[in-house]
């Protein structure tokens, strides 16, 4: 199964959408691929895409004032 159907898959156990409104859903998306201990977003930086992630694992967390993970 393909990193597209597995999204389906997911969406459709929570909320089915209208056949042309997952067409035009799953039209923005597109595969992409990090390598172990990547980091996608740097601190201060402003995520501006959404992760689906099929095989791993991600850890999303935040630094506060006393720069510790949260």
């Amino acid at each position: 199964m393909d990193a597209l159907q597995q999204l389906k898959q997911m969406m459709d156990a929570r909320f089915r959408l209208p056949d042309a409104a997952w067409q035009d859903f799953s039209a923005a998306w597109q595969p992409v691929g990090f390598k172990r201990k990547a980091v996608i977003t740097a601190a201060g930086e402003v995520e501006r895409y959404l992760y689906f992630v099929v095989e791993g694992i991600q850890r999303a967390y935040y630094l506060a004032e006393d720069g510790t993970d949260v």
